[in-house]
């Protein structure tokens, strides 16, 4: 008909085109979702047009040649789920066939589904799937209840952790946001498997998050004796800088273990002090033991210091009239003998 219209248009039946296998292995580099987005790429609709050497009806010029049907064609990874679910098998033929394959977790579930081995007309995720359609929990799915804590909707400690661990995530704050669904690529978390594993499992197998999503094991802290050492070797002299330190990562040891960005905390059993910790001798104002208040008081009305101008001058140690102050006399006497005698500073001066 193309060369009796003078169009140079060759009929389907006519044209030459790839055989069925050389077609689906083209097709299937698409990542076509649909038999609707193959429409629209033979239309030209995508950023890719349709070669001349493949039909744009492969269901009529396959009929007798391997063609199966759509999904086949398309390949059943890149069909959407939407089309997907219109085929999936019915709750309890799926779960009869899943039952027989033997699998004792939710974890040799997740491994068998994203397999080969898993037929297409079965979800990977069946919670979703079958929900509101017969679903009730892994177990029941898989047939097993060796896995499932007794008398509880969760799977028992080592089989959650298996499937904890399956997710290959890289630092412990990421099951919190697994949990959330704020970490891609992963399954969503299963009904079996608790989102507070620390609380469930507490007195059944818990050690810590890392132990759990299979990471190292923690550094441990660096013992206070040695820590000490460290700082002093590193001239430390404050708690400010040694904080500054810490945060850039930038003080320098060999040690296995790794030094607390606050140590009155972590060394609180044998904590004195920034002075004894850095070993530079200095007491903090709080440490330090003053003269009980009506000594202290008789002691700075003997100076006869008359004004407060004068108080705070001694205090600095810049009234060199009458000596410097003692250690055992506080400099703000008001914050230290508050509830303990003091009155105000007219009194306090005498």
């Amino acid at each position: 008909m193309g060369d009796w219209l003078g169009t140079g248009t060759i009929s389907n039946r006519k044209k030459s085109f790839l055989t069925f296998n050389d077609a689906r292995k083209y097709v299937l580099k698409l990542r076509l979702k649909s038999e609707t987005e193959w429409r629209k790429f033979c239309a030209g609709k995508l950023k890719f047009k349709r070669p001349s050497n493949i039909p744009s009806n492969p269901d009529q010029n396959y009929a007798d040649s391997g063609w199966v049907d759509w999904k086949h064609f398309l390949g059943s990874d890149n069909i959407s789920n939407r089309e997907k679910s219109r085929n999936w098998r019915l709750f309890s033929e799926a779960r009869s066939f899943v039952r027989a394959l033997g699998l004792n977790s939710s974890a040799e579930w997740r491994a068998f589904a994203q397999s080969d081995e898993r037929p297409s007309d079965i979800p990977a995720q069946p919670e979703n799937a079958y929900k509101s359609k017969g679903w009730i929990s892994y177990p029941d799915w898989l047939g097993s209840s060796e896995n499932r804590s007794k008398n509880s909707k969760y799977l028992d400690f080592h089989a959650a952790r298996d499937f904890a661990r399956s997710l290959k995530l890289k630092k412990p704050s990421d099951w919190k946001k697994y949990t959330k669904g704020k970490i891609k690529g992963v399954p969503p978390l299963p009904s079996d498997v608790p989102a507070t594993p620390y609380r469930k499992y507490a007195e059944s197998g818990w050690i810590s998050t890392h132990d759990w999503l299979g990471l190292a094991p923690k550094k441990k802290l660096i013992p206070y004796h040695i820590a000490s050492e460290i700082v002093r070797r590193n001239q430390i002299r404050t708690g400010n800088q040694y904080r500054d330190e810490v945060s850039d990562n930038s003080i320098h040891h060999t040690e296995d273990g790794y030094l607390p960005k606050s140590p009155p905390e972590a060394y609180s059993e044998k904590w004195t002090g920034w002075g004894d910790f850095l070993q530079t001798g200095k007491v903090a104002n709080q440490d330090r033991a003053f003269l009980p208040f009506p000594k202290a008081k008789r002691f700075i009305h003997s100076l006869k210091l008359m004004t407060l101008k004068n108080w705070k001058l001694y205090s600095k140690g810049k009234l060199q009239s009458v000596g410097i102050r003692p250690p055992n006399i506080p400099s703000n006497p008001n914050i230290t003998y508050a509830g303990k005698g003091w009155v105000n500073f007219r009194d306090w001066i005498g």
